[in-house]
């Protein structure tokens, strides 16, 4: 149980460490200090979504056309990985070989 607990408060106290997370963070710290500034500052993962949304807003068919292919390559990427690696990297096809050894034992 000590483990777990060390385990739980660790996770909690951890710093975050995810750059887009990071950067949305310091640029909400930034708008908040130079709110009257008139400055604005955004951080590039926003910069994405938000033109994604001024596009789907501006002209709804295209916007559609981009989230379809935008699927397209995620199906893609979804379906080619497992394959690129099981046929990629040694460790992943012994040990799919492995456990295919060990369910036709144990089941037949």
């Amino acid at each position: 149980m000590a483990p777990a607990a060390g385990s739980l408060i660790a996770v909690f106290l951890m710093p975050e460490t995810l750059a887009s997370a990071i950067l949305r963070k310091k640029a909400a710290k930034l708008n908040k200090k130079h709110a009257n500034a008139g400055k604005r500052f955004v951080a590039p993962s926003d910069i994405k979504r938000e033109s994604a949304w001024e596009s789907y807003v501006s002209m709804p068919t295209k916007a559609l056309a981009v989230v379809s292919l935008e699927l397209t390559w995620a199906q893609k990427t979804t379906l080619s990985r497992p394959w690129r690696l099981l046929f990629g990297e040694m460790v992943v096809s012994l040990s799919c070989a492995y456990l295919g050894f060990v369910y036709a034992v144990f089941y037949m």
